[in-house]
């Protein structure tokens, strides 16, 4: 009985290992996509207030990169340096990542027209991201989830 109920526990512990794998990819993709609408966001902000980038952050309390920047301690001392943090926290891809330190490197610096440029730019460029992330999902969800549960009925097999 005791045997059985370990061999339970340990297939349920591989599948939750396949389901939180499986689960970062969704996240990934959730991400990006909150970070495409919060560039759309900044380009309509952008082009029709031209506010101060501080501003424009603390406004924005559907994006969860602006809640964090606006969370982060000497945020209106440095609202670039607070997205930047923000961003780093959430993003965990090396790639994505990069992405959003050049688009951040960006804000602030120039005029509107040049800004709204750069946001259309890094767009266009987190489309490629958004469309790897999407088809990684699609492709390892499932493979995350039979790893962890073969593994889990392999370690079953080889205890009992």
């Amino acid at each position: 009985m005791i045997k059985f109920l370990g061999a339970i526990f340990i297939l349920f512990s591989g599948a939750c290992m396949g389901l939180q794998k499986s689960g970062e990819l969704k996240k990934r993709e959730e991400r990006l996509l909150a970070l495409k609408r919060t560039i759309q966001w900044f380009r309509a902000e952008i082009r029709y207030t031209a506010r101060p980038l501080s501003e424009l952050i603390s406004e924005n309390r559907d994006s969860a990169f602006c809640l964090l920047a606006a969370e982060e301690t000497g945020f209106f001392r440095d609202p670039k340096g607070a997205l930047q943090k923000a961003g780093e926290k959430l993003l965990k891809d090396p790639a994505d990542l990069e992405l959003y330190r050049g688009l951040i490197k960006g804000l602030g610096e120039s005029d509107s027209q040049s800004q709204i440029e750069h946001m259309e730019l890094y767009a266009e460029l987190l489309e490629a991201h958004l469309k790897q992330a999407g088809e990684a999902r699609e492709k390892k969800s499932r493979l995350y989830i039979c790893l962890g549960l073969f593994g889990g009925i392999t370690i079953c097999l080889v205890l009992l």
